[in-house]
């Protein structure tokens, strides 16, 4: 049962305040650079936001609200001026950039807006990637990495096309692609930034139906931004970052 807005402060439940999450947001600010010579004004000022395995959070608000750049904070692309990222228990921010690239490519997968697929790559080998770039990835694999990858396209309704490129795929099709890449492997952790921004009404709950499904299979927590907040039934909590934010929005 989802939490309601009695046990839910700042992204977290009241009820779990000892136990640690796979995401921990602590304190959170972000500033881009300027290239002036005055102090950025800060992007992002969060105080908390905790998420759970198998937890399914939707983060929703108008643009420039930051919340692509939130999300690129959980996947240690970009680094906090202060305040504290953890994930699965490790602390990004002290990590080293190349430490935070095979820490994601190992525990996080990440369904990108415009899905950036290999265009001549095939569905099969778009799938495996995080397999091949990561050995941490493949390891979680129970079976071959291509039984893995597979199963998961016939589950995703794209067995019929795993040899195409994805050049030659529907969108809703390439959507589908995106979300097999990111969960080969059991990630921890789901990232999707406006995945289903391109579909239709009922191709979005299709989507959605299947994403919850295979998250759910390996107990991944999911963290889904949308400025759609139609959806936010669908999932366990939601959060307007707009409200969560305390920065000054330039």
């Amino acid at each position: 049962m989802a939490p309601t807005a009695a046990n839910t402060v700042m992204g977290h439940r009241e009820s779990t305040p000892s136990s640690g999450g796979v995401v921990e947001v602590d304190r959170l600010v972000f500033s881009y650079p300027n290239p002036g010579r005055k102090p950025s004004s800060p992007i992002l000022h969060i105080d908390s936001v905790k998420l759970f395995h198998g937890e399914r959070l939707f983060i929703y608000g108008p643009s420039g609200c930051g919340k692509t750049t939130l999300l690129g904070l959980l996947a240690g692309v970009l680094e906090p001026d202060s305040g504290m990222v953890r994930i699965l228990g490790e602390d990004l921010g002290q990590m080293s950039r190349a430490s935070r690239d095979a820490f994601r490519a190992a525990h996080i997968g990440y369904i990108f807006q415009m899905f950036n697929l290999l265009p001549y790559l095939s569905v099969l080998d778009n799938i495996l990637l995080p397999t091949f770039i990561n050995d941490k990835r493949k390891s979680k694999i129970k079976r071959s990495p291509k039984e893995a990858a597979v199963a998961l396209a016939e589950s995703l309704g794209l067995g019929d096309q795993l040899h195409s490129r994805s050049s030659e795929l529907s969108v809703g099709q390439q959507q589908r692609v995106a979300a097999a890449r990111a969960l080969i492997g059991a990630p921890e952790v789901v990232i999707a930034d406006e995945p289903t921004s391109a579909l239709d009404a009922d191709r979005r709950r299709e989507f959605l139906d299947l994403l919850f499904e295979q998250c759910r299979a390996v107990s991944a927590a999911l963290i889904f931004v949308s400025h759609d907040r139609g959806l936010q039934t669908m999932f366990d909590r939601s959060v307007d970052l707009s409200e969560l934010n305390r920065a000054v929005t330039p």
